[in-house]
């Protein structure tokens, strides 16, 4: 997620994960290593599981919308430690923040 807000922020247009499921071992590819995806699949017992990045991409595809585009953000105070953040207005108007927390457990309010 971190990637995500942080590529965001520098002006890009979309983004788009290389994987969406992957094996157990986190393979097949092209350069036969191994790396996470959303989505791991065990053949053999014929399951699937979804991974935290899986959630976290979720944040993205259903509160930010076709149309909707990036706009300032800032914490009235400095921003607390391990909080990223990036915010969007929709088409309707409607403001969307992601925030992805890289620290311990925290309590927001208004």
């Amino acid at each position: 997620m971190n990637d995500i807000i942080a590529d965001i922020t520098n002006y890009v247009a979309g983004w788009m994960d290389w994987n969406l499921c992957l094996d157990m071992e986190g393979g097949p590819n092209w350069v036969e290593n191994t790396v996470d995806s959303p989505i791991i699949i065990d053949a053999t017992k014929q399951e699937y599981y979804k991974q935290p990045m899986w959630y976290a991409l979720g944040h993205f595809s259903k509160f930010v919308r076709p149309n909707s585009y990036r706009i300032q953000s800032s914490f009235e105070t400095s921003p607390p430690a391990g909080i990223k953040e990036v915010a969007f207005m929709t088409a309707d108007g409607t403001r969307v923040v992601v925030l992805e927390n890289t620290d311990s457990v925290r309590d927001f309010s208004n």
